[in-house]
């Protein structure tokens, strides 16, 4: 019964969403609730937001250690996704979030930034291409990244292949990627864990 009552709720919100005479309606609406939520987060009280944050993580942890098999399935989902996309969609997808990120001054336009800036913004946007691509190559472990457990290492550091006038194409590769425990990518620094011969080679073969 309550199955079939949620179903049948669902198609009536698609049929409101869907009926492009409310088009102008959502619109107002969306933005009505967007400012609301707005107006809610810039006057909550900061133990309120704190508490709130710790106990989303709470359930974040214990869905992931009670669901393993449904993250891994949607990872391998959302690997499968992107690995279908064009590359002309995802560099289209880049640019939108890059323009986003300028006009909340968040990023600095490429016109005032240095070779090595633009470098490093090109090698990352080779690298996020690569890592969603070659997800389960490069991290078969599905391991979580984060500031505190793991990050996505450059084996050529970036630094290493501005030095050396290495394609950002290359640095950014599958074959120059790999997930390393936090303590250990701090700790290396600017330093690589191959040699740019190596990685090289790896790309010949391609």
């Amino acid at each position: 019964m309550k199955k079939q009552r949620s179903q049948s709720i669902s198609e009536s919100v698609k049929a409101v969403w869907d009926n492009p005479e409310n088009k102008n309606w959502l619109k107002e609406r969306n933005i009505k609730v967007s400012l609301a939520a707005q107006n809610m987060w810039d006057n909550a009280d900061d133990d309120w937001l704190k508490n709130r944050s710790k106990k989303l993580s709470k359930a974040t942890r214990e869905y992931t250690a009670n669901n393993p098999d449904k993250i891994i399935l949607r990872g391998q989902k959302h690997s499968e996704f992107h690995k279908n996309r064009s590359r002309e969609d995802k560099e289209e997808t880049y640019k939108k979030y890059l323009d986003t990120r300028i006009k909340n001054g968040n990023a600095i336009p490429k016109e005032l930034k240095n070779d090595y800036e633009r470098y490093v913004e090109l090698v990352w946007k080779y690298t996020n291409i690569s890592y969603s691509e070659h997800y389960y190559e490069i991290n078969p472990n599905n391991l979580k990244r984060g500031r505190t457990t793991y990050h996505l290492d450059h084996k050529v550091s970036i630094f290493e292949g501005f030095n050396n006038s290495i394609l950002p194409n290359i640095i950014g590769s599958k074959y120059n990627l790999e997930i390393l425990e936090a303590k250990k990518n701090l700790s290396k620094q600017r330093k690589s864990s191959q040699l740019i011969s190596e990685l090289l080679n790896k790309h010949k073969g391609i």
